[in-house]
Parts: C-alpha cells; sequence; structure tokens
C-alpha cells in the first residue's frame, strides 16, 4: 500500500524539477491512488460504501466528500503539483468555478433507491448520450 504512494511522491518531484516525460512514464506505469479523478477523497468514499451499509451515513458521507473537494483547493488532495496551491475565496462567483457542489444534487436520487433493478433502458441511453452532446455542442458553437 505504500508503494503507489511513494510513486507519486517520486512523479511530483520529477514534475517539480522539469522531468515531465519520466513523471508521465512513471505514471502511466505505476498508477496512484492519488491521481485518480475528483482527488483522493473518492478512493476514500468507494471505500466507506463498501464497508458501511447504511444509506443515509452513505450519503452524508458523500456530502460532506463533496462539498472537501469544492472548498478545500485540489493541490491540497495531491491531484496537481504542488507548485499549483491557490487561495480559496468564497463568493457567489466560485460556485460556477468548480461543479463539484453539485454532486450533492444526487443525494436524493441515491436516498430513493430501492435496490430493486428498474426497467432496462439501455438502448435509450445510447441514442441520448451522443445526441445531448450534440445538441450542447451545436449550442456552445452558435452562440
Amino acid at each position: 500500500m505504500v508503494i503507489p504512494f511513494t510513486f507519486f511522491a517520486l512523479n511530483v518531484i520529477l514534475l517539480e524539477q522539469g522531468y515531465s516525460t519520466a513523471w508521465y512514464f512513471i505514471s502511466l506505469f505505476f498508477p496512484s491512488p492519488c491521481n485518480v479523478d475528483y482527488s483522493i477523497l473518492f478512493v476514500l468514499l468507494g471505500v466507506a460504501w463498501y464497508f458501511i451499509n447504511n444509506k443515509m451515513i452513505n450519503c452524508a458521507v458523500f456530502a460532506v466528500l463533496s462539498l472537501a473537494c469544492w472548498v478545500v483547493p485540489g493541490s491540497c488532495f495531491f491531484t496537481m503539483q504542488l507548485g499549483w496551491f491557490r487561495p480559496v475565496f468564497f463568493n457567489v462567483f466560485s460556485l460556477f468555478v468548480s461543479m463539484q457542489w453539485c454532486m450533492c444534487l444526487a443525494i436524493p436520487f441515491m436516498l430513493l433507491y430501492n435496490g430493486e433493478k428498474g426497467k432496462n433502458l439501455k438502448y435509450l441511453f445510447y441514442v441520448y448520450y451522443p445526441i445531448h452532446v450534440y445538441v450542447l455542442f451545436f449550442i456552445q458553437f452558435f452562440r
């Protein structure tokens, strides 16, 4: 368990010294739990959900970790270079800079889930996802 964190520390040192090619090579073959999307907090979320069987506690853990990813700079969770520390400003505009807080909107749906498989809508999503991506692209492109 210590080896991935050791390789991550080595990668950060190499990147800070300007050896980005070596950093990418080591990261490719020795992945680190610190470099996952949404920081290491969501690795902890997966572990918590595995061991905690209470739906309310799981949703509370999800809310706390989602808000923590929004409030605390990403570099504190080792998702960026150490030189990228940035101050945290709390204002209305910070809601639109980092969208991590929006994950809390999924909590009501998690609480409503009863553990049963729903309708088979697999092919609906195969059609819906590409179409909505194209629609969003054209809205952005032609505005």
